[in-house]
Parts: C-alpha cells; sequence; structure tokens
C-alpha cells in the first residue's frame, strides 16, 4: 500500500505503464512546439488505446474499478484534448 492507502500496482502493470508512456512525452512537446496536428492525433488517439489496454490489465488484477476512479480524469483531459485538435485540424483548414 501507498500513503493514500490504495494498494500498489503490480509489477506487470508498472512494466507496460512505462512501456507504452515514455514515447509519448518527447513527441507529443515536438509536435506542440512543430505544429504538427496531425501527429496531435494520433498521439491522443495512440493514448486512449493504451489506457484501454492499461484497463485490461487492471481488470484481470480484478482492480478495474479502481483504475476508472484514478484515470478518470486524465482519459476525460484526454477526449477533450482529441476533440479539441481534432476538429481544429478537420473543420478549420
Amino acid at each position: 500500500m501507498n500513503f493514500e492507502g490504495i494498494p500498489n500496482r503490480s509489477s506487470e502493470v508498472k512494466k507496460w505503464e512505462r512501456i507504452l508512456f515514455l514515447p509519448i512525452l518527447p513527441l507529443l512537446v515536438i509536435s506542440i512546439a512543430l505544429g504538427w496536428n496531425v501527429l496531435l492525433l494520433v498521439l491522443f488517439g495512440f493514448t486512449i488505446l493504451t489506457q484501454g489496454f492499461i484497463y485490461n490489465l487492471y481488470r484481470k488484477e480484478g482492480r478495474g474499478k479502481e483504475f476508472l476512479v484514478r484515470m478518470s480524469i486524465p482519459l476525460l483531459a484526454t477526449l477533450v484534448i482529441l476533440a479539441f485538435f481534432g476538429f481544429e485540424y478537420f473543420f478549420k483548414n
């Protein structure tokens, strides 16, 4: 358990979280700096798929509800940002 009383993630979940989210951050910074909206759309789409995969890992451990409680705000933020950049790319051009 950690300080908040939430059980620690298994090593399998930690491994996959690191592998899947590590390449996103540098690509996100580069695409924002260069204004590549297509790359942003791909990255945010990949992020949503990644969160779905990690949710399945949590669900296999019987902790799916915990993941939904902890990750609902990042998922909603990703969906809002994806909608914003999608609208900007498809309807402003």
